[in-house]
């Protein structure tokens, strides 16, 4: 059968069919898009949660000029995080399947975790997107890149678009306790009731006015789960502040970050 017998036997096909009302080239093309920004996201994103560890790190970079500017105080509870915080989610189970299947199973599963978790923690807010993917950090002063589950939350609440980046890890010698707010670098270390902590630190772009408020869980098995909230849209990046202050504050950071939903495998 040649070519045009083929196309015309297809419209024949088809003939009785109603026409599409929406146009393929544009949908494709909106797919594309859509897939672009994902990808931007994330690596914006894992470039701010990298710049945070970094910057947490170096002794005296944010000096006595931390708090100042972040709109009132923590309130920090030193309460353990209650058992019941962990949700099942069924039907995917992300062991014992091998390479990128793994992958996309455990992305999964958080990402259901951390709707749940949000919609809890953040209950007057419309949630516009939840992103998860396992990236690989490159790792300060190591020469092999550290493997992350990175999650981005987009949402709106009261003062417009917002977002909140998670990243979950194993722990490393550059990122303990110790060593994540050495020399004043962090707020505040919040030691937990089973012995894990969780330090809070606060970075200022005084030129832009953006902020970032940080809380990271080191959880007794060896976790890291990361959260940063913001005053500025991460996906802009060189973008000046567009909220009075992070879109959360130190009890919503310390909630999340402590939440044993979000975990690794």
């Amino acid at each position: 059968m040649s070519e045009a017998e083929l196309r015309e036997c297809l419209r024949d096909a088809v003939a009785d069919e109603p026409p599409l009302d929406f146009d393929p080239d544009a949908l494709i093309e909106r797919g594309e898009h859509l897939r672009k920004r994902r990808r931007a996201l994330v690596a914006v994103g894992v470039a701010t949660l990298a710049l945070t560890a970094t910057v947490l790190t170096l002794p005296g970079v944010l000096g006595g000029q931390r708090s100042a500017q972040v709109a009132g105080p923590p309130l920090i509870t030193t309460a353990e995080s209650a058992p019941s915080s962990a949700v099942e989610v069924p039907g995917v189970t992300p062991t014992g399947v091998p390479g990128d299947a793994a992958k996309t199973a455990r992305a999964e599963v958080l990402s259901s975790r951390l709707r749940v978790t949000f919609a809890k923690f953040f209950p007057r807010t419309k949630v516009v997107e939840i992103d998860v993917k396992e990236v690989e950090e490159p790792a300060a002063g190591q020469r092999a890149a550290m493997p992350m589950t990175f999650g981005t939350v987009v949402f709106i609440d009261d003062y417009g678009r917002a977002e909140l980046n998670i990243a979950i890890s194993e722990q490393t010698p550059m990122r303990d306790p110790v060593q994540f707010c050495a020399d004043t670098a962090c707020e505040k270390r919040l030691p937990q009731q089973d012995g894990s902590t969780v330090t809070f630190g606060t970075i200022i772009d005084e030129a832009s006015g953006r902020i970032t408020v940080t809380a990271a869980h080191f959880r007794r098995d060896g976790v890291l789960v990361q959260v940063n909230a913001h005053n500025f849209d991460p996906a802009q990046g060189t973008a000046k502040a567009t909220r009075p202050g992070p879109a959360a504050d130190y009890d919503q950071l310390l909630l999340l970050a402590t939440d044993r939903a979000l975990t690794t495998w």
